[in-house]
């Protein structure tokens, strides 16, 4: 148990310390800003030039609302990346991104399919819980919460990674710390069945942490730093709870080791998110692979969910 704790203490440091710390030098270098504001002098310094530019603008890139001042920067980056390799060996980030290569307009196509293959795999895993678990049992319907709280949130990755807006940056940070919140409270009511008045004051108290959340990151001060911390805060009381309570239950129910093995799979993942590099044919980078390496895990995540009904309508643990 030292060791998981020790490993998971480890992982939450260096996702604090690590994640946010590479410099964003390609957005700042003087080639890219000279290329970034001849083009947007060539082609939408005025209406017209705007209106003879979005005519010539694929279709799928107006759908995908690539304005003319994101094209030129967009254009730029590829210029600049070859300078910076041939002066420098290196591929530098732009707004604290590694640069992708576009396609159907998608900025990060390979995050973008593997939140639809996350968002999948929560749909077809409810479906074969509702046939194997009955309505009356124990968990059924936070169980099912969790399948919209999960499309929700592979939802917004997706549109996210398909296109990086103000707006789908932030609904895709809000839905993941509502995703990690949700997991939280599910293994609080878990352990505490029947205790309906802790149940309302957990609840209560993490909507309204979340509505803060919210607001401070949506009016205050929109702080990476600062949302990172909340959701591995989170994400740690959430393993160390899951873990203990798997380890602590597994002789009477073997069917937890699931749990704990859905939880560990997932914090070995996060080495992914926390080890950075370039993407790979400018399509796969670390957090590209995290996605894909996380939606099978969802599949084993609610086997563990029906056999802990399945077990809990047994010895009648609910309370009507």
């Amino acid at each position: 148990m030292k060791k998981v704790i020790s490993l998971i203490s480890t992982l939450a440091w260096l996702a604090t310390t690590l994640l946010y710390s590479s410099a964003s030098n390609g957005d700042l270098s003087q080639v890219f800003l000279s290329c970034r504001d001849e083009c947007y002098s060539r082609n939408c310094s005025t209406p017209e030039k705007q209106k003879k530019f979005y005519n010539k603008h694929p279709l799928i890139l107006k759908l995908t609302m690539w304005d003319c001042l994101d094209e030129c920067e967009h254009q730029c980056i590829w210029p600049t990346v070859d300078v910076f390799r041939e002066e420098h060996d290196i591929v530098p980030k732009f707004y604290g991104k590694w640069p992708f290569i576009r396609i159907l307009g998608s900025q990060e196509i390979a995050s973008s399919i593997a939140s639809l293959l996350n968002l999948c795999s929560h749909i077809y895993m409810i479906r074969i819980f509702r046939k194997q678990v009955r309505s009356s049992s124990a968990m059924y319907y936070l169980w099912n919460v969790t399948t919209l709280v999960g499309i929700n949130t592979w939802f917004w990755s997706f549109l996210f990674h398909m296109r990086d807006t103000p707006f789908t940056e932030k609904m895709d940070y809000f839905c993941a710390v509502s995703a990690v919140m949700y997991n939280l409270y599910i293994f609080i009511h878990r352990t505490t069945l029947g205790n309906r008045a802790l149940h309302l004051s957990v609840g209560s108290t993490m909507l309204l942490f979340f509505t803060y959340h919210v607001y401070y990151l949506s009016f205050v001060r929109f702080d990476y730093g600062y949302n990172m911390r909340v959701n591995v805060a989170i994400g740690l009381a959430n393993a160390l709870g899951w873990i203990t309570w798997s380890l602590k239950v597994r002789r009477q129910q073997p069917y937890a080791t699931r749990c704990a093995i859905s939880i560990v799979i997932t914090l070995l993942f996060m080495l992914l998110e926390i080890w950075d590099f370039p993407p790979i044919l400018g399509i796969f980078d670390a957090h590209s692979l995290w996605h894909f390496g996380t939606a099978p895990i969802a599949l084993l995540w609610y086997r563990f969910g029906i056999e802990d009904c399945l077990y809990l309508k047994k010895m009648q643990f609910y309370k009507t």
